[in-house]
Formats: C-alpha cells, sequence, structure tokens
C-alpha cells in the first residue's frame, strides 16, 4: 500500500476497523435525495447499509418521510435506526 492511501485510510479507522464519517457534503446530498422523495410523495424508507443512520435521521426529523435503517456493520452499537 503507497503512503498516500496508508494516511488515507489510517485517518479513518479507530483501532485497526475503518470508520466512515458524515461530511457537509454527505448532508447536502442526503437533504437533496430526502427532497426528492418527498416530491415523489414517498412515504416510507428501508436504508439498507444505512452507516451510523444520519440519512434515516433526516428523512424522519425533517422530510415526514418514515424512514428505518439496518447497518450489518459490527463496529457499530446500533444495528437499526429509526
Amino acid at each position: 500500500m503507497n503512503h498516500i492511501h496508508k494516511t488515507f485510510f489510517d485517518s479513518l479507522s479507530i483501532e485497526g476497523d475503518i470508520r466512515w464519517k458524515s461530511t457537509n457534503s454527505d448532508v447536502k446530498f442526503f437533504n437533496r435525495c430526502a427532497n426528492k422523495l418527498k416530491s415523489l410523495k414517498v412515504k416510507t424508507i428501508l436504508d439498507i447499509a444505512c452507516g451510523s443512520g444520519e440519512f434515516v435521521d433526516i428523512c424522519n426529523s425533517d422530510y415526514e418521510i418514515e424512514a428505518y435503517g439496518i447497518s450489518p456493520n459490527e463496529s457499530e452499537k446500533k444495528y437499526i435506526y429509526h
């Protein structure tokens, strides 16, 4: 693994496990997606591999979309989000 990739992945890891973190760009993208779903009159979604459930939270709290998420990541303390 070259130095750039090693440094990048090291910055995302906690005790050797990669830990993805949402950025401001992610939040903007999640809001655009939720807004589009609301414009299509979507009432309920299931986000599979939802990570920390941030998209689920945005849908539930800001867009009146009943959202659920499941994350199969063993490093997460919580697996199901609503």
